[in-house]
């Protein structure tokens, strides 16, 4: 979808999530094939837990 991409971004600078949950196991939208989501993952968020195979990221209170 046109702009897709950019309301993303938009999205997340104004309004970050505490949580992010990664539910795709290795699937092709996986964020290591997807380098915007990789990248925002790896400068913003931690990884805190796993659930059932899902990735549980925190928000970063601090940078790393």
């Amino acid at each position: 979808m046109p702009g897709a991409w950019e309301d993303f971004r938009e999205d997340m600078a104004e309004h970050p999530p505490a949580l992010v949950v990664d539910d795709s196991r290795g699937a092709p939208y996986a964020p290591e094939h997807i380098p915007t989501v990789r990248r925002l993952l790896d400068e913003h968020y931690h990884r805190v837990a796993e659930a059932d195979g899902a990735v549980l990221y925190a928000r970063n209170t601090a940078p790393h």
